[in-house]
């Protein structure tokens, strides 16, 4: 039996291709991006107790703190709508999750060394 005028608004898991390769990159993206784009943020933070700062704040380094949260809330997307592979979907929102992670905990290594120096 054949369905007649029923389509599926989304592809299926095997022809997402293009999602699944967009949420690998965002997730890469994401986790390079949240790990290393945030140090500046942290940098400014660890030299603003001293007197006479004259560095203004690094608002691109905020931004790269919030890049991981778009891997996060594509792969929950897909994963809900079923639009790809469960783990694809997985991959990047751990992706994402250890992005944010790693920023903010080598964040806080950075802090506390210049606090401790």
């Amino acid at each position: 039996m054949q369905n007649q005028g029923v389509e599926r608004p989304w592809p299926g898991p095997q022809e997402a291709r293009g999602l699944q390769a967009a949420l690998v990159i965002a997730g890469f993206l994401g986790l390079v991006i949240g790990a290393y784009g945030s140090a500046p943020m942290f940098i400014w933070l660890s030299i603003l107790h001293k007197p006479h700062n004259p560095v203004p704040f690094p608002v691109v380094s905020l931004l790269a703190l919030l890049a991981p949260v778009v891997p996060i809330a594509l792969g929950a997307w897909a994963w809900r709508g079923r639009r790809s592979r469960k783990l694809i979907s997985i991959y990047a929102i751990a992706a994402g999750g250890l992005g944010l992670g790693l920023g903010i905990v080598l964040g806080v290594v950075i802090l506390a060394i210049s606090f401790v120096a």
